[in-house]
């Protein structure tokens, strides 16, 4: 799966159509195979992509100071009108770093439905550990990243940071910490505080039918399969992609302190090396 490229930056609006779909789930439990299931039934969802992409409107700092505030004590919580700031034209999210903020999300929506995708938790702990502590060394070009633009690379590599250390009680490197900490910890938030008429657990696999009969759609005549996104292969190959795009812009910004030359070849090696 490939994604287009970053969007530019557009001024907050009022919104135009009302949040209709909470999927509140973890990441690594089908969340970009749910993503991209919303968008063939006609929603526009928002994910983890697409708040990557949407780096000229500010999310990353804002995603930032959220979690800041939340997790760490430092500043004034977020209440949910301070969600608009990111999600005024979507009207479905999944993933993080919305999945950090189901109390929040509640509150601001109270009328959208709720779908809490799932999945068994050792291959949830595994996913995370092959996946997200991968995103942290120095394998992957966010290492890298955050030092060239901290306003942008670092807040994401610190996202990235938070919610291993949120779902693990602070003990990232350990896996039965997630076991203790993480998916189930989660599920278990998301059932108390969803009536259960207005939530479906839910997992890719499980198809069209619960989904669609949840939302009253109609499964899409065009594309009877649902879609099964590869999302350990795939989420990595999609980060990349839009973290090369980002270097080579912020390298091309350091052309206005370094020689432009070396800026310009710099930021041509980064695209194209493997």
């Amino acid at each position: 799966m490939s994604l287009p490229p970053p969007h530019p930056k557009i001024p907050q609006q009022p919104r135009e159509k009302p949040m209709q779909v909470l999927a509140l789930g973890v990441s690594r439990t089908g969340t970009l195979s749910t993503y991209t299931a919303l968008k063939m039934l006609g929603y526009e969802p928002y994910h983890m992509a697409e708040s990557i992409l949407n780096g000229a409107n500010g999310h990353p700092k804002a995603w930032g100071k959220a979690v800041r505030a939340k997790y760490y004590g430092k500043g004034k919580r977020w209440e949910g009108k301070d969600f608009e700031k990111m999600l005024w034209r979507y009207d479905a999210v999944t993933d993080a770093p919305t999945a950090l903020f189901v109390e929040e999300l509640l509150e601001a929506y109270p009328d959208a439905k709720v779908v809490l995708s799932n999945r068994d938790t050792e291959k949830w702990t595994q996913s995370i550990m092959d996946n997200f502590l991968y995103f942290l060394t120095g394998k992957f070009r966010w290492f890298y990243l955050r030092i060239f633009d901290p306003g942008y690379g670092g807040e994401w590599y610190d996202m990235t940071w938070s919610c291993l250390n949120i779902w693990s009680g602070g003990d990232m490197y350990n896996p039965e910490a997630y076991k203790k900490y993480g998916i189930e910890r989660h599920n278990e938030m998301v059932r108390r505080l969803v009536p259960k008429d207005n939530l479906l657990e839910f997992h890719p696999s499980d198809g069209w039918k619960p989904l669609c009969d949840f939302l009253g759609k109609d499964i899409p005549e065009d594309n009877p399969d649902f879609p099964h996104i590869n999302e350990g292969d795939s989420l990595k190959k999609t980060l990349d992609f839009a973290l090369r795009i980002r270097i080579v812009i912020s390298l091309a910004e350091w052309a206005l302190w370094v020689s432009p030359v070396a800026a310009a070849g710099g930021a041509w090696w980064w695209y194209t090396r493997s």
